[in-house]
């Protein structure tokens, strides 16, 4: 997979190793060096290091990586070289060279990535017709009209109306398969589903979430995810990122649900965003801390979504992200918060949000009675095995003398 020498020169020429990191990491300048928290490993203390001049590279101290700017772009992104190489030549408007290498695999990525642009296309243009009234009914009936055109929503009719069309646009069956659009039967896998494009923070249409607009529907599944492409992982997705990040506030909301980003943001909160059908990972931990340092947590107010909330925090300390909960009554989610007690009552709840420590710890404290003695040593032990897991000896210090009375 080589490529002229000539190229990769002018290549790189143009792609300042500085500028394109910064882009995924802020760097701070440290004398003739610049410095950050490595995005590949989780780290508090920065020993990322790049370094300019004649041999522009980066060095990690903490986990051994290193390498020029294709490299780095290559780790990031989670791709091959010839991938890399071709996303820095589209961000230097060069022309990669045709001869010496095999672009299968980018080609791949590129013709999935063109089939999710004209899919997100005909589902939207499908929704905005008029001619499904059980889909304009359900947008109306979740007050997402005003969604539709910022976040793209569209739907996806019943009886192969999108592989029909993408074929006709001359996609192949495989294509559509390999882009999860339709199954080896050709029918469309989300057919009669309301559709949430998945925008990457480059503005690419990487894949789709699809929610059923029935309460219970006969397949038993609420939404379905874009598996695994050429083109997504949902371990390293966030919905709504694209938009979140040219937010002025200076956190993230993470919810569960695309719904719930999306009341947020209709109500003003336009920095929140959601994992997709998944646990949230170490991988969109990492994609947060490329745009910010600081996340307020809001899951749903019930027992399954404080479940979530406790791992969710200890990916985030690890990644040196600061976090925060905001704390839902019982039985609500953010949407359904937000459409009884509007924007204000939110704001309050903003301002109320815990710091990660005291959440933890009340979790912890609900399974044990504190007003016996066995109840109060057992509870003793949980907190003192949560806080001395704390790196700063301030922190420990202040918490330990809180709980201890």
């Amino acid at each position: 997979m080589a490529f002229p020498a000539e190229f990769l020169e002018e290549l790189k020429k143009r792609n300042g190793i500085v500028d394109v990191i910064n882009s995924y990491v802020p760097l701070k300048r440290a004398g003739n060096l610049y410095k950050a928290c490595c995005p590949f490993h989780n780290e508090k203390t920065p020993s990322f290091y790049v370094y300019t001049g004649n041999d522009e590279h980066f060095y990690c101290y903490g986990c051994g990586a290193g390498g020029d700017v294709i490299t780095f772009v290559m780790k990031a992104e989670n791709t091959d070289y010839p991938s890399a190489v071709e996303l820095l030549a589209r961000r230097a408007n060069l022309t990669v060279p045709n001869d010496g290498y095999n672009r299968e695999a980018s080609d791949k990525r590129k013709r999935t990535l063109d089939a999710n642009r004209e899919a997100a296309r005909f589902f939207h243009n499908q929704l905005v017709s008029g001619n499904y009234p059980e889909a304009s009914g359900y947008i109306k009936s979740r007050r997402l009209e005003a969604a539709v055109n910022r976040f793209g929503l569209g739907f996806c009719p019943p009886g192969k109306k999108l592989f029909n069309y993408m074929t006709d646009l001359g996609f192949k069956p495989k294509e559509l398969q390999d882009a999860f659009l339709c199954n080896r039967g050709n029918y469309d896998i989300f057919e009669n589903r309301i559709i949430f494009p998945v925008i990457d923070a480059s503005g690419n249409v990487v894949g789709f979430s699809a929610r059923s607009m029935e309460k219970k529907p006969a397949d038993g599944r609420k939404y379905i995810n874009t598996n695994d492409t050429a083109a997504f992982n949902k371990r390293r997705n966030l919905f709504a990122l694209n938009l979140a990040k040219n937010s002025k506030s200076d956190y993230f909301i993470l919810c569960e649900g695309q719904t719930d980003v999306i009341a947020l943001h209709l109500s003003g909160f336009d920095s929140a965003i959601a994992s997709l059908g998944t646990s949230f990972t170490e991988e969109q931990a990492q994609l947060i801390r490329r745009f910010r340092n600081k996340v307020l947590l809001c899951y749903d107010g019930d027992e399954a979504g404080r479940s979530k909330a406790v791992p969710a925090i200890k990916i985030l300390n690890d990644a040196g992200i600061e976090t925060k909960v905001i704390t839902l009554p019982d039985g609500f989610d953010p949407d359904e918060f937000i459409q009884k007690y509007g924007k204000d009552r939110f704001e309050l709840l903003i301002g109320q949000s815990i710091g990660q420590m005291d959440y933890r710890i009340g979790k912890a404290l609900e399974g044990f009675d504190v007003s016996s003695a066995d109840g109060r040593v057992a509870a003793a032990d949980k907190l003192a095995e949560i806080i001395s897991a704390s790196p700063s000896p301030v922190e420990r210090e202040i918490y330990t003398e809180k709980y201890a009375k």
